[in-house]
């Protein structure tokens, strides 16, 4: 699944010119330790800010010693607006995340977890100026937290 996400993001990315966004982040679990696991991702149809018609769809983000990257077309130009991208971590132990709604902005190339989910996109260009504790959204702070995650149950 994984491999067809990349797949369709290329090829999505080859058809326009509108570059994709990279999310690349380290995850950890409260008590400070690199956790190995995956982040399902979910979203809706959209048009690319080209004109391009992306399906929905899910694909499945290995975490492996507590990092992950991975490439995303940016929604914030897209069409319906306000699409994210719908992120459930999954992380071995048998924990979950509830999902987040991330926002990949066009005018970053690079992204981290807490960016992606603050809902800002300012103009500019390049990597975003880094977060402080200041900037720091109850919603971004809450990935960072114990309490944000709960046990898995069949």
């Amino acid at each position: 699944m994984m491999k067809s996400f990349l797949l369709a993001i290329a090829f999505a990315a080859a058809l326009c010119a509108q570059n994709p966004t990279t999310v690349t982040d380290t995850i950890r679990d409260a008590r400070g330790r690199l956790v190995n696991g995956q982040l399902m991702v979910d979203w809706e149809p959209f048009v690319s800010a080209d004109g391009i018609p992306i399906g929905g769809g899910r694909a499945f983000i290995p975490v492996v010693k507590g990092t992950f990257s991975a490439q995303f077309l940016p929604t914030d130009t897209g069409s319906p607006a306000g699409r994210t991208y719908q992120v459930t971590y999954a992380i071995k132990g048998g924990y979950r995340r509830n999902a987040e709604d991330w926002h990949i902005c066009t005018t970053y190339s690079s992204l981290s977890i807490a960016q992606a989910v603050s809902n800002t996109c300012p103009g500019g260009s390049g990597v975003p100026p880094p977060l402080s504790w200041s900037t720091l959204t109850s919603s971004s702070w809450s990935t960072l937290t114990s309490s944000s995650w709960a046990a898995l149950t069949n």
